[in-house]
Parts: C-alpha cells; structure tokens; sequence
C-alpha cells in the first residue's frame, strides 16, 4: 500500500472484514508520512473517529466535507460499509482496492465493489478463519461440473480461496504470490504452526532482532510463581482438572485472571491494551475471566473468542479451552476443510501472539484431538508443561 501511495498518484479503496482489522490497517497508515485517509464507517465503528466522515459530518460545512473526500486518495472501510455507502463510488473512482482478511469474505459480499474498481489485490490467508454462514453445508453444495471448472464448489467459499485454487490450477504464477516473512511473532512461536499449516514456508522479519532475541521480561528466579514459569519458556501448556459444566471452567478462569496480574505487575507503567490477551471459546468462559479481574485491569485487557481476535495481536496471549467434554472440541478446532485446514481456529488462536502463548486446557481431553496431540508433543521438546496442581493458589 505505501509503496502503491509513493510511486503512484492512485486512488485507493482498502478494506476487510472487521471493524478492528479495520483499525489496525488505521493504525499501519498512521505510521506512512503525508498518508492522509479517511474511513467509512458509524461514529462507534472506529478507534479514530477523526478519521471517519460520519464524524467529520457537523464538523465542518458539507461543500468542504465533499472536497476533502475527493481529495483524499485512501479511504479505509469494512467491506459492508463500502457495499452500503454507493455515495462513495458516485465522488470517487478508485484505481486499486486493497481487501485484506480477504479469505473470510463471501464472493456475493464483495463482488459488486470490484466490479467499480480497475483492479484488485486480495490479501489473506486460507489456513486461517473462512468465511462465516448459518447455513448447513448440504444447502451450500454446488453439482454444476461448469462451475466446478472455475473452482466454485460450495457457495460457503470466498472469492479469495477460488482465485488461489484457480492460479494453483492454471499455474499463473504471477497473479499470487505468498508473503513469507512475518513480522508477528517470536521464531520460538512460530515454529509450529510453520510445520503444521504453512509447509515450512515462514521466516522471521529481516531486521527484526526481537524476534530472534533471547531476551524477554519475566525473571527465572522471581519469588511470584506464575513469573518464573513465564522465563523457562515462551511457549507453555498448563494443564487443568475436569468440572462439570460443558463452557466454563472456573479454575482455569482464575488461573488467567492471575497471569494478566503477573505480567501487569512485571510490565509496570509499560503494560497497556495491547501487552497481553485472552481467548477463550465461549463467552461464558470470556465472562467468567472478566469476572475474576478488577478494575481498571478488566478494561484494558481484551477477553473475547478467537473469532474476534482474528486480524489482530498482543505481545502475550493466554488460551483458556473450558473443555470438560469431548463433544466441545469442535467448537475450537473447526471442521472448515480437511487435514490441517480443518483447525483455522485453533491456527488462528495461537498465531495471535508474538513473544508469548500460554495455553491452559484439559490435557486428556485435547489429546483426542490429532493436532493438539501434535502440539502438546512440542510443547513437550520445545517449551514448558505443568499441572494447575503444581501452581500455589490456582
């Protein structure tokens, strides 16, 4: 995008899916020199709302309003609010629309904008959340051997997954490409996913030493249990005894309550929304977290499904499963494609997390999952395993 913005006087459309994906584009624009933008969006939709014209509407007189949209060559939107603002494509022509999360958008939802722009970069990944539809997959089932020629075979796909299968199948080896270096995570966190989803694929940023360091916060020697388990490793598995309800697990939501007090009080004045994060499965589980934090801590800690938390990342992320029966596995490692495409969830979960994943669950349970039983055994190799029995006061 900045280099589109540099060495061109084009128009720009960028987009995805969810409003904070959204933001975090925001957030990477503020950092570009003289890229100025505006968003489409309600005046509850944004971080930045001096950015978003529904905002800047009674700031200023509409005449200016009009002009300044015209004159600004980004405009930052989720896809529904580009589909839902036609006014936009009426001030402006768009040379290049920029669609990120591109892999969790339906074709009917994003169509029509194409169609309006000259042409089109989709940028996402197919291993990670696909595209989200109530209904059931013997509706969404396409027979049609015509359709099937161009890769449409249910209508539960994204435009993005059919134009990768169609580059893979015709060998237009310039119309996709892959991005191999991630600037994300910690090369310690990174290495399983690597090998289970990406085929060895990712490399770490060049340039970016802390994600080769050694070096990290947490004391071996600390008199705070929780902290001198956060310095043997980055990577870390706790594993937790049955209860009885099927989406909480109050133990558990206790244990992740006291790591956020650990690494805040280790942190200090540095901790802020963005050091640490908890995803757990179901809201019951988030709720009960939250419920174990005070404030102000409650409110500068995100505490939500992995669903909500795709498109962005915290320093330290902490999984709670609440698994107490084998039947609530599905709910993380969604069946949504075969083999290793089959858990995006779970790819997604602890792909959010750049120097730190502490992931706390039921350990008989998960293993009857083949890839948590996969990521346990390198848990094992590469980081630390310990019962919730071993941790005083949990």
């Amino acid at each position: 995008m900045e280099n589109i913005y540099r060495t061109t006087g084009e128009t720009l459309l960028v987009m995805a899916y969810t409003n904070r994906a959204v933001d975090e584009i925001c957030k990477a624009l503020k950092t570009i020199d003289g890229a100025g933008f505006l968003r489409l969006g309600s005046k509850d939709s944004s971080e930045y709302p001096e950015h978003l014209i529904s905002h800047l509407i009674g700031k200023m007189p509409l005449k200016q309003l009009y002009e300044k949209v015209k004159s600004t060559r980004i405009i930052v939107s989720t896809v529904a609010s580009a589909a839902g603002t036609n006014e936009i494509f009426e001030i402006k022509k768009f040379d290049t629309a920029i669609i990120d999360e591109a892999s969790q958008i339906l074709e009917p939802q994003i169509i029509g904008i194409l169609s309006g722009v000259r042409r089109f970069i989709m940028i996402g990944d197919q291993m990670q959340l696909p595209a989200i539809v109530t209904q059931s997959d013997n509706s969404l089932t396409i027979s049609d051997e015509e359709l099937h020629s161009i890769n449409l075979y249910g209508l539960n796909s994204s435009l993005f997954e059919r134009l990768i299968a169609s580059c893979r199948k015709n060998s237009w080896h310039k119309a996709a490409g892959i991005l191999k270096h991630q600037a994300r995570m910690h090369r310690d966190l990174m290495k399983f996913p690597n090998e289970t989803f990406y085929n060895g694929q990712l490399a770490t940023m060049p340039g970016n030493d802390w994600q080769v360091s050694s070096e990290q916060r947490f004391e071996t020697e600390s008199g705070d249990p929780l902290e001198s388990l956060l310095a043997k490793s980055r990577l870390v598995f706790i594993a937790s005894n049955n209860e009885s309800k099927a989406k909480l697990h109050t133990a558990e939501a206790r244990l992740a309550a006291n790591l956020v007090r650990t690494i805040k009080a280790k942190y200090g004045p540095d901790f802020n929304d963005r050091t640490v994060g908890v995803i757990a499965p179901y809201r019951l589980q988030c709720s009960a977290i939250i419920g174990q934090m005070e404030e102000p801590l409650a409110g500068s800690v995100t505490v939500d499904t992995v669903e909500r938390f795709q498109g962005s990342e915290r320093e330290i992320i902490i999984i709670s499963f609440a698994v107490n029966y084998e039947h609530q596995l599905e709910q993380m490692f969604a069946s949504a494609g075969r083999g290793a495409a089959g858990n995006r969830k779970f790819n997604v979960a602890i792909t959010r997390a750049a120097k730190h994943l502490i992931v706390i669950g039921n350990r008989q349970i998960l293993m009857k999952n083949e890839t948590f039983k996969s990521f346990l055994s390198h848990v094992e190799r590469n980081g630390s395993v310990i019962s919730i029995d071993d941790i005083p006061g949990s």
